[in-house]
């Protein structure tokens, strides 16, 4: 988590990052369900725990994107809400 690190020196307070590759397709689309999810005003860990219920439900192309390979890679590290 090296990078990770790095953001929340340079003064980041939540920081999303993956454990595992995840394609660019599936990672777009939790992303933008995380982003929506803050734009509504849910605290980081809300907004991370409603994106990966969203991505459970998601059609996206040929893959089962309630399989936990495409959001469970997803983790918040930070201070706090």
């Amino acid at each position: 988590m090296g990078l990770t690190r790095s953001f929340h020196f340079a003064g980041a307070r939540h920081v999303v990052s993956a454990l595992w590759d995840v394609s660019g397709r599936e990672t777009a689309t939790f992303m933008g369900f995380y982003y929506d999810n803050l734009k509504r005003g849910a605290a980081p860990a809300q907004a991370l725990a409603a994106a990966r219920r969203a991505m459970w439900r998601a059609p996206v192309g040929e893959v089962d994107p309630a399989h936990p390979a495409f959001w469970g890679a997803f983790v918040l590290s930070g201070a706090g809400p």
